[in-house]
């Protein structure tokens, strides 16, 4: 009698399981989601109805609606990219990784059903935490007297768009903890990246009046990725950015290279390296 076949399947299971085993799963997601819904609640409870020249209640454009919805997508990535780096680390740090790699000696399809399934649960978080955003930027703003611009597809792009963001941060830090295999040094790395690494390039940039520089801090993941919440206008050009500006679709794309370079690094590493 011939023992059963490991396939894709058995492995997703096997990490479902370990996922949700473990605190630091539930206690990140919660935050997300208090984060996100958080943060629409505050903005939108704050916010007073302002008046033209005639007097008439202004508009909520669009733009102001996706910018108040997407207003916790700052600190929502930092949280999702912890866990993202814990997903893998957590198992190197307890030993635990050894088990895995004896089940699955190919080790790739190990790995990859790790990463596979993180992002998936964190794009339906990410579609229910910026749901709740919008959601709560939309009624506390109509009930203060606003008038809401809904019918813009660009207001639904950018929601959507926020959405996947979140999930490719996640699988960006994913494939961080796979390369550096150390919780603290794959978070500094991936909070480096994300957050202090723009803010280093674009004050270099201005103070040395270097064009090249600023154009290449555009292509930095949390840069990139950032216009798929962005909200475009007809010229393609994101509020408030430079001449050179990536599109909505670009910056995805880039940001899922990121994502692609850290995996294909780690994967080769995971089946060189002992565990």
């Amino acid at each position: 009698m011939t023992a059963p076949r490991l396939t894709f399947d058995h492995l997703l299971r096997s990490e479902w399981i370990k996922l949700w085993s473990v605190r630091s799963t539930w206690w990140c997601l919660i935050i997300t989601l208090a984060i996100m819904a958080g943060l629409g609640l505050l903005i939108g409870g704050a916010s007073s109805p302002g008046t033209d020249e005639t007097g008439a209640v202004r508009p909520v454009s669009a733009d102001v609606l996706l910018g108040y919805s997407t207003l916790g997508t700052s600190f929502a990535q930092l949280v999702l990219g912890v866990l993202g780096c814990l997903v893998i680390t957590g198992e190197y740090g307890t030993g635990m990784i050894r088990t895995t790699m004896l089940a699955a000696p190919r080790r790739t399809g190990a790995v990859l059903a790790k990463g596979v399934l993180f992002t998936l649960v964190t794009l339906v978080l990410a579609v229910i935490a910026v749901s709740l955003s919008a959601l709560a930027v939309v009624s506390l703003t109509s009930a203060r007297g606003f008038d809401i611009v809904l019918d813009d597809a660009q207001l639904w792009r950018g929601l959507a768009g926020d959405a996947v963001y979140l999930a490719l941060v996640a699988a960006f830090a994913t494939g961080v903890g796979l390369i550096i295999r150390v919780s603290a040094g794959a978070i500094a790395t991936v909070l480096g990246i994300l957050l202090v690494l723009p803010i280093v390039a674009n004050l270099f940039a201005s103070l040395t009046r270097s064009e090249w520089l600023g154009n290449a801090a555009l292509f930095l993941p949390s840069n990139a990725g950032s216009e798929l919440y962005g909200y475009e206008h007809d010229d393609g050009a994101q509020v408030g950015e430079s001449v050179f500006a990536l599109t909505w679709w670009q910056g995805g794309l880039v940001l899922l290279g990121w994502v692609a370079l850290v995996w294909v690094i780690g994967i080769a590493l995971v089946k060189r390296r002992d565990v």
